[in-house]
């Protein structure tokens, strides 16, 4: 005999995630696909609706967090059923610990999760490896869609950003270097997450079976090193 439990159907909405990742920090938004629309549309209209709630919280002071197991310090917007989240510090060690945290944020498992949204480039050479393997793993054995999304290099992102309110706040941007051996080390910001979206909305994404990332740099040792080579030769 079937339980009454079994026999429930699951009444969980969809869940679409979109990560970001840097050599340090990372970013992740997490959002609810709205059922009763066909699949495509549906994800287009949750991504559009994701970007405009982010950019309603751009003037908004986020709430600040830790991460039990790395101490790292994060930032948050939520609003509902969605969340934005960004994280400072190395992208290895705390990715896996902030999607955990913003899915326990959001009083959900990782099984509503139908869709996954990730930067593939452009990007630091570290960071776009990580968030695309850390993707690629959590479809593993799961039905789940993956979609490559190809941002511009920031010095682009003017018109991109240029709807967002005149008092943004300033955490809403990506932080600068905390490393000063390494300017290339970037941390992630919910600006980076406002640029996908916005990307992913206006058909800036590929669904693919496995994510790939599309270097925008060279790992810094190779840019270092050129960088050398330049000084000498002039």
């Amino acid at each position: 005999m079937t339980s009454s439990a079994s026999s429930v159907p699951d009444a969980s909405p969809a869940l679409a995630a979109l990560l970001c990742t840097h050599k340090r920090g990372a970013a992740v938004a997490l959002f609810p696909v709205p059922a009763g629309l066909p699949s495509r549309e549906g994800l287009r209209a949750a991504v559009q609706e994701a970007a405009q709630v982010l950019r309603q919280s751009a003037s908004r002071e986020p709430v600040p967090f830790t991460l039990d197991q790395t101490s790292a310090s994060g930032l948050c917007h939520s609003f509902s059923s969605m969340h934005f989240a960004s994280c400072s510090g190395m992208t290895a060690e705390n990715l896996a610990q902030l999607f955990k945290w913003i899915l326990a944020r959001s009083g959900s498992s990782a099984s509503p999760l139908k869709t996954i949204g990730v930067v593939v480039g452009l990007g630091s050479f570290t960071g776009l490896r990580l968030g695309c393997a850390f993707a690629n793993g959590l479809c593993v054995g799961e039905q789940r869609e993956l979609w490559a999304i190809e941002i511009p290099p920031a010095e682009q992102w003017n018109d991109r950003l240029a709807d967002l309110p005149h008092d943004c706040h300033a955490a809403f941007c990506s932080p600068e270097s905390g490393d000063a051996d390494d300017p290339y080390a970037t941390g992630t910001g919910f600006s980076d997450i406002y640029i996908a979206l916005k990307q992913w909305q206006d058909g800036g994404a590929l669904l693919v079976d496995v994510l790939e990332p599309h270097y925008g740099r060279e790992p810094t040792p190779v840019l270092k090193l050129k960088k050398e080579l330049e000084s000498h030769s002039s």
